[in-house]
């Protein structure tokens, strides 16, 4: 199961030779993802976990885009870290015009 937006090795890296640095969700590289991702929903497409092109929608931007804080937690276990992505996260929600009602929904 390739990463896809982190690392040399990942769909963005091997395809589009742009990629997310570093190691883990931080309060550092999530503008990153952020920035992938909302391009990905701009788009209209994004890859799979092998890779492949997948339609990219509202719905699943949000998702991405929500999984991001989990992701901090396990990777940093940092509470400040935390915080931090999860304000760029309701920002970037915001952005796209999802409500934190319907995010959570997602």
């Amino acid at each position: 199961m390739a990463n896809i937006y982190q690392g040399p090795d990942s769909c963005y890296g091997r395809f589009e030779r742009i990629y997310v640095p570093g190691r883990g969700v931080t309060a550092r590289n999530v503008k990153h993802f952020i920035a992938l991702i909302l391009r990905d929903l701009r788009r209209g497409w994004t890859y799979d976990h092998r890779c492949r092109r997948i339609p990219m929608d509202k719905r699943l931007a949000v998702k991405r885009l929500l999984y991001l804080v989990p992701l901090t937690k396990k990777h940093t276990r940092d509470v400040k870290q935390v915080w931090a992505v999860r304000e760029a996260v309701l920002d970037a929600l915001a952005k796209i015009g999802a409500t934190r009602k319907k995010a959570l929904l997602a």
